[in-house]
């Protein structure tokens, strides 16, 4: 009845079979009870053979049930029909005994070709089935392997019964376990192919908690392809398939899960052509299940037993289908979202390739956007910058009054002028500030700030005007004195021989100090301008050491010791080398003390060269400023350009290397020159 009600219900071919299968068992069963022990009618005899090929046939219909799930095994196929032919034709011409008669040889081999059919069909159905149901859900699983219990339980129950020897004994064990077998059959059939649906929730529990995860990873989904990844491994287990896929509506594959790509593109395809719309019918031979997902569509290739055994699995496939299906359409507004911010994105990108620092603040002066820029220039960080106030921030210096700055701005929409603030480090730059405000609603909203570093800028006009007026007051010290001279000599007094002697000679020392002056100042502008050719080479320091002192001699009054090793080398350009050595030399010279040492010494991969002197060293207060230019000292002559060290710090720094100035214990001057060491 129950069979009968669930075909009219799904009209499909496994559930014809199902009712056909338990009809005619049935029917067997109330033929049975309703004819007489003995009886000498015709027609009951005919109803007794009628019975016996019923209950021959309810094996067959069975496995045909199982045949229309799955394609069958040809030789078991002609080997089951032909068993049922032969033993339906022996339920006709067999004599066969009534109860409570002995059996007859042909009865007795009847009986075992009837029980060879049942063990042979039935054998198959339930091996068939618990095999299948292995790799399928929870629920499908333990329907089809409760049926293959069933199977199993009346093909033992059938073989024991056939097999006793003398049907007309009395009732014994063996009958008690048959007969309880056989009723535990009528259970695992019903629970097999209708089990009530509290026990269907309690095998599904699993399924529901990894159903429940996929749910989760939906909602949780950021692209079509994430929805695809957390969606398609439930569905192909919850299914019991093989692989899944989802496809977009122009038939191209979003992700697939357990499917070759090929075999994935055809089902895509088909998918979008509507030949696979709908969900596959058990018995149609085609177990691919095709759900649409708004413009998309979800592709199951399931397995043949899930249509029938599975029906509430198709009814939660299309569940996980409406779940995709609202995930699918917060991904798209999610996308939308993410186009926006990814064009704000790639605008912020733009603002922050520019070497200037830009930052957009409100009217109070709270940031809001920090470029690359501003990062490097001031060293906060954009997580550091936004929120805070930029004039605190940066400790700005603004040339007039806050207020009356931001009046100008709103009046003109614009404003720039120079600023001076404070970077993270405590250093003070000099920035030239372009503001720009942006009105909404006719108030004012933000402030545009860009500002170019302009530091370097003011410290070389800062030098250039220092410079200049520095050179002018040592090119006037010599032209002042030519021109007295000058002016001595053409006058109307006349002069001694010796008094135009003297003339002459300090016109002569000052015409050679200004010559000095000038080469200087143009070797020094060349430096500037990088003019100045450096061919680097490795130089042994001890050999160019000595013929730097040879070429510049040392005064009578100065004693020059040379204590290098002559396997030092550096990598250098030897003439500028030497001429920074001269410089050093003429300075110990100069301004040293009797005693001069030059010496050299190998630290790791670089060289120490050290002009050293007994002198009583530079004044502490200009030991900062020793390398710039016309830096003096106060008890210094003033024969000197002020040029020399400035000169040599360029040459040094030229050839790749750096010079420092230390004091000399106890008394006097150590420069030292390091290089790079040569190979």
């Amino acid at each position: 009845l129950i069979a009968f009600i669930q075909w009219r219900r799904r009209p499909d071919t496994p559930s014809a079979w199902v009712t056909a299968t338990f009809g005619t068992l049935a029917l067997a069963v109330l033929l049975s009870r309703l004819l007489p022990e003995r009886s000498e009618s015709v027609w009951v005899e005919i109803l007794r053979r009628i019975d016996v090929a019923l209950i021959v046939l309810f094996p067959l219909l069975l496995y045909r049930f199982l045949t229309s799930l799955i394609r069958p095994v040809r030789w078991i196929w002609i080997t089951g029909h032909a068993l049922t032919g032969l033993a339906l034709l022996g339920a006709f011409v067999v004599d066969l005994p009534e109860q409570g008669e002995p059996r007859s040889g042909i009865a007795q081999a009847y009986i075992y070709l009837v029980l060879i059919q049942w063990l042979f069909l039935l054998g198959r159905v339930s091996t068939r089935l618990w095999r299948a149901g292995r790799p399928l859900p929870a629920v499908v699983r333990r329907r089809m392997r409760t049926m293959s219990l069933g199977a199993l339980g009346l093909a033992i129950a059938v073989v024991a019964a056939g097999a006793q020897p003398d049907p007309n004994a009395e009732v014994t064990g063996v009958d008690i376990v048959i007969q309880l077998i056989v009723l535990a059959t009528g259970p695992f059939f019903l629970l097999g192919f209708a089990p009530p649906g509290i026990l269907r929730s309690s095998w599904r529990q699993k399924e529901l908690m990894r159903l429940r995860e996929a749910e989760t990873a939906l909602m949780e989904a950021l692209t079509p392809k994430q929805v695809a990844r957390a969606l398609l491994p439930h569905v192909t287990r919850l299914m019991g398939g093989r692989g899944s896929l989802m496809a977009d509506s122009d038939g191209s594959v979003v992700d697939s899960y357990g499917l070759d790509p090929k075999d994935a593109k055809e089902l895509a395809a088909a998918a979008v052509a509507g030949s696979l719309a709908g969900a596959a019918r058990p018995g149609e031979g085609n177990p691919v299940i095709s759900v649409p997902i708004g413009d998309r569509h979800l592709v199951v290739r399931s397995s043949r037993y899930t249509p029938y055994f599975g029906i509430e699995e198709v009814d939660l496939l299309n569940r996980l289908a409406l779940l995709a299906k609202l995930a699918l359409g917060r991904v798209e507004v999610s996308q939308a979202q993410i186009a926006q911010s990814e064009e704000l994105r790639e605008q912020a990108r733009l603002l922050d390739l520019a070497q200037d620092a830009i930052f957009v603040r409100d009217i109070r002066g709270e940031i809001k956007y920090w470029n690359s820029g501003a990062e490097r220039l001031y060293g906060y960080s954009a997580e550091e910058a936004v929120g805070q106030i930029s004039t605190e921030l940066l400790e700005t210096k603004l040339p007039i009054d806050f207020v009356e700055l931001i009046a100008q701005l709103e009046e003109r929409g614009v404003w720039e002028g120079e600023l001076k603030q404070t970077t993270r480090d405590g250093r003070e730059v000099v920035v030239f500030s372009r503001w720009a405000m942006q009105h909404r609603d006719g108030e004012a909203a933000e402030i545009l700030e860009v500002n170019s570093d302009i530091t370097a800028r003011k410290q070389q006009e800062t030098f250039r005007d220092h410079f200049i007026a520095n050179a002018a007051h040592e090119l006037r010290t010599p032209l002042t004195s030519m021109l007295g001279f000058v002016d001595l000599l053409m006058g109307e007094r006349g002069l001694s021989e010796a008094e135009k002697q003297t003339a002459l000679g300090a016109l002569s020392r000052s015409g050679a100090r200004l010559s000095a002056l000038i080469k200087d100042l143009l070797d020094l502008s060349r430096f500037q301008m990088g003019q100045i050719h450096i061919d680097l080479k490795p130089v042994e320091v001890g050999k160019l050491a000595r013929e730097t002192v040879d070429s510049t001699p040392p005064p009578p009054d100065k004693n020059v010791v040379v204590d290098i090793d002559e396997k030092v080398r550096v990598l250098a350009d030897p003439d500028r080398l030497d001429q920074v050595l001269a410089n050093l030399l003429v300075n110990a010279y100069r301004y040293g003390g009797s005693e001069i040492a030059i010496q050299a010494n190998t630290n790791g991969d670089e060289v120490v060269i050290s002009v050293s002197d007994t002198g009583p060293g530079v004044e502490p207060e200009i030991v900062n400023e020793l390398f710039e230019p016309f830096t003096r000292g106060s008890n210094v002559s003033a024969t000197g350009s002020g040029l020399g060290l400035a000169i040599t710090k360029m040459l040094v720094e030229a050839c790749g290397g750096r010079i420092s100035y230390s004091p000399r214990t106890p008394t006097g001057a150590n420069f030292q020159v390091t290089l790079r060491k040569a190979a």
